[in-house]
């Protein structure tokens, strides 16, 4: 015979008793309040207080960068009013301008290096000749 838990049949009649004992859920809540809950908000205040100035600090930067990007978008007319979605609309149009320019030179960087090696690869079949 086994007193195994796994196996409560087996188990002796005083032993299998034990195992149907009402749990005390008071205890266990304020066990677990105290022990677990308690101590996981101190530390989740104590880490938003630590990281609160960081926040506050790159709020301030953020708010700087608008600015200047705001500033910007009124120095050029503000053609699209004088609004956060008119900075908005300027912003993304001026973002697709400049990737269109890069892209533009890197078609034109292409075709010069091909132009440079094929006048390159002439060169050397005339020396060659």
């Amino acid at each position: 015979m086994t007193n195994d838990l796994r196996e409560p049949y087996l188990l002796l009649p005083q032993q299998a008793e034990s195992l149907h004992q009402p749990v005390d859920w008071s205890g266990f809540i304020e066990s677990w309040n105290t022990n677990v809950i308690q101590p996981l908000a101190k530390a989740f205040q104590a880490i938003a207080e630590a990281i609160k100035p960081a926040f506050e600090a790159a709020l301030k930067v953020v708010q700087a960068v608008s600015d200047v990007v705001y500033n910007a978008y009124l120095e050029d007319g503000a053609i699209y009013g004088e609004s956060h979605e008119g900075m908005m609309r300027w912003m993304k149009e001026r973002g697709e301008i400049a990737r269109l320019r890069q892209q533009a030179e890197r078609i034109e960087q292409h075709q010069e290096m091909i132009r440079d090696f094929k006048q390159m690869l002439a060169k050397k079949r005339g020396e060659q000749s």
